[in-house]
Protein backbone atom coordinates (compact mmCIF):
# COMPACT_ATOMS: atom_id res chain seq x y z
CA UNK A 1 0.00 0.00 0.00
CA UNK A 2 2.55 2.26 1.12
CA UNK A 3 4.57 1.65 -2.55
CA UNK A 4 0.87 2.31 -4.84
CA UNK A 5 1.03 5.79 -2.23
CA UNK A 6 4.47 6.84 -2.92
CA UNK A 7 4.36 5.67 -6.79
CA UNK A 8 0.62 8.09 -7.03
CA UNK A 9 2.44 11.39 -5.17
CA UNK A 10 5.80 11.19 -7.58
CA UNK A 11 3.53 11.24 -10.37
CA UNK A 12 1.45 13.38 -9.12
CA UNK A 13 4.40 16.04 -8.59
CA UNK A 14 6.22 15.24 -11.78
CA UNK A 15 2.80 16.54 -13.56
CA UNK A 16 2.54 19.59 -11.50
CA UNK A 17 6.40 20.40 -12.26
CA UNK A 18 5.87 19.88 -15.80
CA UNK A 19 2.60 22.01 -15.83
CA UNK A 20 4.83 24.86 -14.08
CA UNK A 21 8.04 24.87 -15.10
CA UNK A 22 7.95 23.42 -18.94
CA UNK A 23 10.30 25.37 -21.19
CA UNK A 24 10.13 24.71 -25.47
CA UNK A 25 13.05 25.62 -26.83
CA UNK A 26 12.56 27.52 -30.47
CA UNK A 27 15.15 28.06 -33.12
CA UNK A 28 16.38 31.40 -33.50
CA UNK A 29 15.94 31.30 -37.25
CA UNK A 30 11.94 30.44 -36.62
CA UNK A 31 11.22 32.53 -34.05
CA UNK A 32 12.63 34.95 -37.05
CA UNK A 33 10.75 33.51 -39.77
CA UNK A 34 7.26 32.63 -38.22
CA UNK A 35 7.24 35.37 -35.49
CA UNK A 36 7.39 34.99 -31.21
CA UNK A 37 4.05 35.43 -31.35
CA UNK A 38 2.60 32.68 -33.87
CA UNK A 39 4.75 30.02 -32.19
CA UNK A 40 3.31 30.89 -28.88
CA UNK A 41 -0.22 30.76 -30.07
CA UNK A 42 0.54 27.40 -31.54
CA UNK A 43 2.18 25.35 -28.98
CA UNK A 44 -0.59 27.28 -26.27
CA UNK A 45 -3.10 25.46 -28.04
CA UNK A 46 -0.87 22.25 -28.62
CA UNK A 47 -0.13 22.06 -24.57
CA UNK A 48 -3.83 23.43 -23.03
CA UNK A 49 -5.17 19.51 -22.81
CA UNK A 50 -2.28 18.70 -21.14
CA UNK A 51 -3.25 22.00 -18.82
CA UNK A 52 0.37 22.64 -19.64
CA UNK A 53 1.41 26.78 -19.97
CA UNK A 54 4.96 26.58 -21.51
CA UNK A 55 7.26 28.49 -21.30
CA UNK A 56 9.71 29.82 -24.12
CA UNK A 57 13.25 30.67 -25.11
CA UNK A 58 14.86 31.45 -28.27
CA UNK A 59 18.29 29.70 -28.62
CA UNK A 60 20.73 29.80 -31.85
CA UNK A 61 19.82 26.19 -33.96
CA UNK A 62 22.30 23.26 -32.73
CA UNK A 63 22.92 25.07 -29.02
CA UNK A 64 19.23 24.57 -28.48
CA UNK A 65 19.19 21.17 -29.78
CA UNK A 66 21.79 20.15 -27.79
CA UNK A 67 20.70 21.95 -24.23
CA UNK A 68 17.44 20.20 -24.77
CA UNK A 69 18.88 16.65 -25.45
CA UNK A 70 21.06 16.93 -22.12
CA UNK A 71 17.63 17.94 -20.59
CA UNK A 72 18.06 21.15 -19.87
CA UNK A 73 14.95 22.50 -21.32
CA UNK A 74 11.70 20.12 -22.42
CA UNK A 75 11.04 20.27 -25.43
CA UNK A 76 11.66 21.17 -28.90
CA UNK A 77 9.54 23.47 -30.94
CA UNK A 78 9.83 22.12 -34.07
CA UNK A 79 12.78 19.70 -36.23
CA UNK A 80 13.05 17.48 -39.13
CA UNK A 81 13.22 14.14 -39.14
CA UNK A 82 16.16 13.66 -40.08
CA UNK A 83 17.74 16.68 -37.52
CA UNK A 84 15.99 15.87 -34.62
CA UNK A 85 16.33 12.06 -34.92
CA UNK A 86 20.35 12.58 -34.32
CA UNK A 87 19.72 13.45 -30.70
CA UNK A 88 19.04 10.26 -28.58
CA UNK A 89 17.21 11.88 -25.80
CA UNK A 90 14.86 12.93 -27.78
CA UNK A 91 11.09 12.22 -29.01
CA UNK A 92 9.46 12.35 -31.82
CA UNK A 93 5.81 13.46 -31.69
CA UNK A 94 4.68 11.19 -34.74
CA UNK A 95 2.27 13.67 -36.48
CA UNK A 96 3.97 16.30 -38.33
CA UNK A 97 3.13 20.04 -37.35
CA UNK A 98 3.59 20.58 -41.09
CA UNK A 99 5.19 19.58 -44.49
CA UNK A 100 7.86 21.84 -45.50
CA UNK A 101 9.37 22.96 -49.02
CA UNK A 102 12.29 24.62 -50.65
CA UNK A 103 11.07 27.52 -52.38
CA UNK A 104 12.80 30.54 -53.88
CA UNK A 105 12.35 34.29 -53.02
CA UNK A 106 13.12 36.34 -56.32
CA UNK A 107 12.54 40.94 -56.86
CA UNK A 108 13.10 39.38 -60.49
CA UNK A 109 10.96 36.57 -62.45
CA UNK A 110 14.58 35.94 -64.39
CA UNK A 111 15.93 35.35 -61.07
CA UNK A 112 13.73 32.29 -59.71
CA UNK A 113 16.21 30.12 -61.35
CA UNK A 114 19.13 27.57 -59.79
CA UNK A 115 21.33 29.23 -61.57
CA UNK A 116 25.18 28.44 -60.79
CA UNK A 117 25.92 31.99 -62.00
CA UNK A 118 23.97 33.61 -59.66
CA UNK A 119 24.53 34.57 -55.89
CA UNK A 120 21.63 33.49 -53.62
CA UNK A 121 20.70 33.73 -49.58
CA UNK A 122 20.22 31.38 -46.98
CA UNK A 123 19.39 32.31 -43.25
CA UNK A 124 21.51 31.04 -40.64
CA UNK A 125 20.58 28.07 -38.84
CA UNK A 126 18.58 26.31 -41.77
CA UNK A 127 20.62 23.22 -42.94
CA UNK A 128 18.74 22.39 -45.73
CA UNK A 129 19.16 24.99 -47.81
CA UNK A 130 22.46 25.01 -47.19
CA UNK A 131 22.90 21.67 -48.34
CA UNK A 132 20.81 22.28 -51.38
CA UNK A 133 23.78 24.85 -51.84
CA UNK A 134 26.49 22.28 -51.88
CA UNK A 135 24.61 19.97 -53.48
CA UNK A 136 23.49 22.58 -56.86
CA UNK A 137 27.44 23.85 -56.52
CA UNK A 138 25.28 27.39 -55.96
CA UNK A 139 26.61 30.24 -54.61
CA UNK A 140 25.22 31.33 -51.60
CA UNK A 141 25.89 33.51 -48.42
CA UNK A 142 24.71 33.17 -45.34
CA UNK A 143 22.63 36.36 -43.02
CA UNK A 144 22.04 36.18 -39.89
CA UNK A 145 17.73 36.56 -39.97
CA UNK A 146 15.04 36.83 -43.15
CA UNK A 147 14.73 40.53 -42.36
CA UNK A 148 18.36 41.02 -43.25
CA UNK A 149 17.79 38.60 -46.64
CA UNK A 150 14.84 40.51 -47.50
CA UNK A 151 16.75 44.11 -47.06
CA UNK A 152 19.46 42.40 -49.03
CA UNK A 153 17.45 41.20 -52.04
CA UNK A 154 15.80 44.73 -52.26
CA UNK A 155 19.25 46.38 -52.06
CA UNK A 156 20.13 43.75 -54.81
CA UNK A 157 23.01 42.05 -53.29
CA UNK A 158 21.92 38.80 -54.24
CA UNK A 159 19.53 37.88 -56.81
CA UNK A 160 17.36 35.39 -54.94
CA UNK A 161 16.63 33.62 -51.57
CA UNK A 162 16.43 30.21 -50.90
CA UNK A 163 14.43 29.78 -47.81
CA UNK A 164 11.22 27.72 -46.90
CA UNK A 165 7.64 27.38 -47.82
CA UNK A 166 6.75 28.91 -44.16
CA UNK A 167 9.59 31.88 -45.02
CA UNK A 168 8.07 34.70 -43.14
CA UNK A 169 5.82 36.92 -45.43
CA UNK A 170 5.51 39.52 -42.69
CA UNK A 171 9.30 40.46 -42.86
CA UNK A 172 8.63 41.20 -46.33
CA UNK A 173 6.49 44.43 -44.99
CA UNK A 174 9.20 45.50 -43.42
CA UNK A 175 11.72 45.36 -45.97
CA UNK A 176 10.09 48.01 -48.33
CA UNK A 177 9.08 45.50 -51.24
CA UNK A 178 6.53 45.92 -52.53
CA UNK A 179 6.25 42.87 -54.97
CA UNK A 180 7.95 39.50 -55.14
CA UNK A 181 8.13 36.31 -56.66
CA UNK A 182 8.35 32.93 -55.53
CA UNK A 183 8.89 29.81 -57.09
CA UNK A 184 8.32 26.26 -55.31
CA UNK A 185 11.30 23.78 -55.60
CA UNK A 186 9.73 20.18 -56.10
CA UNK A 187 11.68 17.31 -55.58
CA UNK A 188 10.70 15.99 -52.06
CA UNK A 189 9.24 17.92 -48.63
CA UNK A 190 10.32 17.75 -45.59
CA UNK A 191 8.22 16.76 -42.54
CA UNK A 192 8.37 19.31 -38.79
CA UNK A 193 7.73 17.34 -35.72
CA UNK A 194 7.66 18.54 -32.62
CA UNK A 195 9.99 16.74 -30.26
CA UNK A 196 10.05 15.93 -25.79
CA UNK A 197 12.77 15.12 -23.71
CA UNK A 198 12.95 11.40 -23.15
CA UNK A 199 11.98 12.03 -19.14
CA UNK A 200 8.34 13.13 -20.55
CA UNK A 201 7.52 10.04 -22.20
CA UNK A 202 4.25 10.06 -20.58
CA UNK A 203 3.59 13.23 -22.72
CA UNK A 204 4.09 11.86 -25.55
CA UNK A 205 0.46 10.01 -26.50
CA UNK A 206 -1.37 12.95 -25.06
CA UNK A 207 0.29 15.55 -27.55
CA UNK A 208 0.16 13.21 -30.15
CA UNK A 209 -3.43 13.06 -29.90
CA UNK A 210 -3.18 17.00 -29.58
CA UNK A 211 -1.40 17.45 -32.80
CA UNK A 212 -3.51 15.59 -34.42
CA UNK A 213 -6.91 16.64 -33.25
CA UNK A 214 -5.76 20.64 -34.03
CA UNK A 215 -4.29 19.28 -37.88
CA UNK A 216 -7.73 17.27 -38.14
CA UNK A 217 -9.99 20.45 -36.96
CA UNK A 218 -7.95 22.74 -39.10
CA UNK A 219 -6.81 25.17 -36.34
CA UNK A 220 -2.94 24.57 -37.21
CA UNK A 221 -3.40 25.38 -40.95
CA UNK A 222 -5.38 28.43 -39.86
CA UNK A 223 -1.94 29.56 -37.74
CA UNK A 224 0.21 28.74 -40.26
CA UNK A 225 -1.77 30.81 -42.96
CA UNK A 226 -1.76 34.18 -40.88
CA UNK A 227 1.57 34.15 -41.68
CA UNK A 228 1.44 33.16 -45.17
CA UNK A 229 -1.01 36.19 -45.56
CA UNK A 230 1.03 38.81 -43.71
CA UNK A 231 2.29 40.46 -46.51
CA UNK A 232 -0.99 41.17 -47.96
CA UNK A 233 -1.42 43.41 -44.77
CA UNK A 234 0.80 45.93 -45.99
CA UNK A 235 -0.45 45.97 -49.47
CA UNK A 236 2.34 43.28 -50.64
CA UNK A 237 2.22 41.36 -54.39
CA UNK A 238 2.95 37.81 -53.76
CA UNK A 239 3.16 36.26 -57.51
CA UNK A 240 3.84 32.51 -57.76
CA UNK A 241 5.92 31.27 -60.34
CA UNK A 242 5.17 27.16 -61.80
CA UNK A 243 8.29 24.98 -59.64
CA UNK A 244 11.24 23.75 -60.59
CA UNK A 245 11.35 20.07 -60.69
CA UNK A 246 14.43 18.85 -59.28
CA UNK A 247 16.38 15.67 -60.62
CA UNK A 248 17.21 14.17 -57.32
CA UNK A 249 16.50 14.73 -53.72
CA UNK A 250 18.70 16.40 -51.32
CA UNK A 251 20.99 13.94 -49.18
CA UNK A 252 20.25 13.41 -45.50
CA UNK A 253 24.37 12.11 -44.98
CA UNK A 254 24.85 15.72 -46.88
CA UNK A 255 22.72 17.46 -44.02
CA UNK A 256 24.14 15.51 -41.05
CA UNK A 257 27.99 16.76 -42.85
CA UNK A 258 26.40 20.00 -43.01
CA UNK A 259 25.18 20.07 -38.76
CA UNK A 260 28.33 18.68 -37.54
Amino acid sequence: MYKVLLIFFVSLFTTASAANNYTINVSESASYQLGQAQIETLFNKIYAPLDITPHYIFLPSKRGLEQVNAGLYDAEAGRFTIIGNQYKSLLMIPTPLAELKIVLFCIEESFCQLDVNQGFLTISGTLFTEALCESKLLSCNTVINDKSAFIALKKQRAHAIIGNSLFPKGTLCESGLEQVYIREILGQSFPLHHFIHKRHQALLAPLEQSISKLKASGEITVILNEIANEFTHCNGKIIELPPIQLNSSIDDGLILNIMN
